[in-house]
């Protein structure tokens, strides 16, 4: 596809220093695009790393994408070295992006290797198995995921508006207008709002926080310096920002370079609290 024959909108894009101005971007719903379900592997590589750059770009929202790169990140490893089971994968990924858009979750991978074995065997029952990878290849596959959850429980808690796979890709994935939802905010670690939306003096533990929100990013209280808003929601997947100084990779909980905020466990997850 010529990508000069793309409908363009205008946006403001935030680059490095918060800098922000006005460019033409690709329009999420120009009708070239076609459909995402149409997409080859080639093609879904490509746009898959596109969306990540975009949401930490342009739509500057470091949530979203801490766990977009989590998620492809997962949804990638899925693949086998002939992509012949590509198509189930990119049913899947579909499908969880479609229930992060309704209500937004973090990431984790143990609940995903839950879904993608039952997402499997639903898939198999309704269209038969002539592609895919089989489940022991899954098991073997993902063993190392099991180890490595990047975040949080798997929750729900926020409604939006569903989308169709009719574009590629689209945009606004994050769900409603409050886009950086997550289950814990990443200042005071309570449930129920975003860090942009924080106003709390404790944290849950009954400890004042340590880190602010403003410029569309975390800060420390104690130097005001910035923190790595992105690595905090991916953790090890967020080391690939790319724009930040490694200094700024610090938990917005408790000030430790050890680890991100979004612990695999809630047991971690009071460990952490009980530093700061």
């Amino acid at each position: 596809m010529d990508r000069s024959s793309l409908g363009t909108k205008k946006q403001p894009v935030y680059g490095e220093d918060n800098h922000c101005q006005e460019m033409h971007v690709v329009n999420p719903n120009d009708s070239l695009l076609g459909k995402e379900t149409d997409l080859t592997y080639a093609e879904w590589d490509t746009a898959q790393s596109t969306m990540t750059a975009w949401a930490l770009k342009v739509k500057s929202d470091g949530i979203l994408a801490g766990f977009l790169a989590a998620h492809f990140g997962y949804c990638k490893r899925l693949v086998t070295k002939f992509k012949e089971d590509f198509e189930e994968m990119k049913a899947f990924d579909i499908s969880m992006r479609s229930q992060y858009r309704i209500t937004p979750y973090t990431f984790r991978a143990s609940t995903y290797n839950t879904r993608w074995e039952s997402f499997v065997r639903k898939h198999r029952q309704q269209f038969g198995s002539q592609r895919g990878s089989s489940l022991g290849q899954f098991a073997s596959r993902n063993a190392g995921n099991r180890s490595s959850s990047s975040s949080s429980s798997f929750s729900n808690r926020r409604g939006g508006q569903s989308y169709s796979s009719s574009r590629s890709f689209p945009s606004g994935q994050s769900g409603g207008s409050k886009s950086s939802a997550t289950s814990d905010c990443l200042i005071c670690a309570k449930r129920g709002h975003q860090a942009s939306e924080c106003h709390s003096k404790k944290m849950s533990n009954g400890n004042p926080p340590i880190c602010g929100f403003k410029d569309r990013r975390l800060f420390a209280l104690a130097d005001n310096k910035p923190r790595c808003t992105f690595w905090n929601a991916a953790g090890r997947h967020g080391r690939d920002c790319g724009t930040h100084n490694p200094l700024e990779h610090v938990c917005s909980f408790c000030g430790s370079s050890d680890h991100h905020v979004l612990r695999p466990s809630s047991t971690e997850v009071g460990k952490c609290l009980s530093n700061g």
